[in-house]
């Protein structure tokens, strides 16, 4: 009677082993995937923050160049994205390493200590010329560090 009794809860305590097993792995599975998606929006978020600040550079480089004026409207436009686009990007070093990587972290504390040209000392155009470079590399940094932390590359 008791190796009846054996023999029948063998199989019982294997499939329920391994639906436990299934189960705690499955759930594991779906949070990696969950934060490696949050991760991923986040980088594309302020991906576009910086080029929201690359885009209002170069289009008050164009109005510097060109000498010409943007109409009151544009021009409230575009200082109002530029705030949004700065906001969004001391959100994200507040945020720092708890999502982004420390090195994505570490590229946008170098831009956001960047040298900067004196106003008193310089052109306009100088100014936004230097500030879109380090724009620039800021962006391409910022997507090695986000591919690298992403394991997209």
């Amino acid at each position: 009677m008791i190796n009846i009794i054996i023999e029948w809860t063998k199989p019982i305590l294997i499939s329920v082993l391994t639906a436990i097993i299934t189960v705690k792995l499955s759930l594991k599975k779906f949070r990696s995937e969950k934060w490696w998606e949050r991760k991923a929006d986040t980088y594309s978020k302020i991906i576009e923050v910086i080029h929201q600040l690359k885009n209002y550079a170069e289009q008050k480089l164009k109005v510097e160049y060109k000498d010409i004026e943007l109409s009151p409207q544009k021009e409230q436009e575009l200082a109002r994205q530029y705030e949004e686009a700065h906001k969004e990007l001391i959100k994200a070093l507040d945020i720092g390493s708890f999502i982004i990587s420390e090195k994505a972290l570490k590229v946008l504390e170098t831009y956001q200590n960047r040298p900067r040209l004196s106003w008193e000392e310089n052109a306009l155009f100088d100014i936004i010329e230097q500030d879109i470079k380090h724009l620039k590399e800021c962006l391409c940094d910022f997507k090695k560090a986000a591919k690298k932390d992403l394991k997209l590359k």
